[in-house]
C-alpha cells in the first residue's frame, strides 16, 4: 500500500467520522425505572438528549411523582471526540503493525517456515558461544569472588571486634 493510498483512506475516514457526529450526543438523560413486581414488567430505561436542568423524571418518563419515586435520572456527559480519538489511534496502531508484518514477511518469506533443524543449529551455536565465551568468564567470575570473600572476611573481622567491645570491654562504637 503507498503512502498516497493509506493518506486517502485516512482521509476517508475522518470525513466518514465527522458526518457522523450529529448522531452522538454528548450530553443526555438517563433514566432508569425499575419494573413493578405485581405487573412483572421489565426495567423501564429512557436516555433523551435534555438540558441538565430539564433531567427528571417526571419530565422524561412522562409518570406521576408517585411512581417516580423509585426511578433514578442521571445526567451524564461524555466526550465522543476523545472516543473517537482513542479509536482512530488504536486503529492506526493495528495497521501500522500490520503493515510491518507485511514488509517482513515479504523481505523474509520463510520466516513462519521455519523448520526444526534450523531451531536447533541456532540453539547450538548460542551454546557454543556461550561456551567459549564462558572460559573468560569463569576466570572473572572467580576473581569477583575473591575479591567478595575477602570484603566478607574482613566484614565479619569488624563485627567480632564491635561484639568484644561492647560486650566485654563496655565500650560503644566511637
Amino acid at each position: 500500500m503507498s503512502f498516497n493510498t493509506f493518506t486517502f483512506v485516512l482521509l476517508i475516514g475522518i470525513v466518514c467520522f465527522g458526518v457522523t457526529k450529529a448522531q452522538f450526543e454528548d450530553c443526555r438523560c438517563k433514566c432508569v425505572c425499575p419494573g413493578d413486581p405485581k405487573t412483572k414488567h421489565k426495567v423501564n430505561v429512557t436516555v433523551v438528549s435534555v438540558p441538565a436542568y430539564e433531567c427528571f423524571c417526571e419530565h422524561i418518563t412522562g409518570r406521576s411523582e408517585l411512581e417516580c419515586l423509585r426511578c433514578e435520572c442521571r445526567y451524564e456527559v461524555r466526550s465522543t471526540t476523545v472516543i473517537k480519538i482513542v479509536v482512530i489511534f488504536v486503529l492506526v496502531l493495528i495497521a501500522i503493525l500490520l503493515v510491518y508484518l507485511i514488509a517482513l514477511l515479504i523481505m523474509d518469506p520463510g520466516m513462519l517456515k521455519r523448520s526444526e533443524s534450523d531451531r536447533r543449529r541456532q540453539t547450538q551455536e548460542i551454546l557454543h558461544q556461550d561456551s567459549s565465551n564462558g572460559l573468560h568468564e569463569s576466570s572473572y567470575l572467580r576473581r569477583r569472588l575473591g575479591r567478595v570473600g575477602s570484603a566478607q572476611k574482613r566484614w565479619q573481622h569488624k563485627v567480632k571486634q564491635q561484639r568484644q567491645d561492647v560486650f566485654q570491654d563496655h565500650t560503644l562504637l566511637s
